[in-house]
């Protein structure tokens, strides 16, 4: 048995083989995209899916509003208001230096009385 440098892919013409590759990679992909990083609003509360990180694959992110703008202050920029916002952190416990730092805002009282 002689090996000449070819591989052998069994019956798979040239294009097949591309289409397997390419229908491999899209599946990993989707994959990938799946496991995205939950975002939290507040320390162990889940936001929702219109909440993403600002910065995929690193180990914490800041999170905005999805069409939001984010800024270098783990801040939030809304083009079609003008607000500027802290939103939410992918670190359940919002310990991480890349959360958001929110004041202790009483949300059952008023702010104005």
């Amino acid at each position: 048995m002689s090996l000449s440098g070819a591989v052998c892919f069994g019956t798979f013409s040239r294009p097949a083989l591309l289409w397997i590759l390419l229908l491999s990679l899209l599946f990993t992909i989707t994959i990938a995209a799946n496991e995205t990083q939950l975002c939290y609003y507040d320390v162990g509360k889940l936001a929702g899916p219109e909440i993403i990180p600002c910065f995929e694959g690193g180990s914490v992110s800041p999170c905005c509003k999805i069409g939001s703008t984010c800024l270098y202050d783990n801040s939030c920029y809304d083009a079609t208001t003008g607000v500027t916002y802290q939103y939410g952190c992918t670190d359940s416990t919002y310990k991480d230096s890349n959360c958001p730092q929110k004041c202790d805002l009483d949300t059952g009282k008023d702010i104005i009385d």
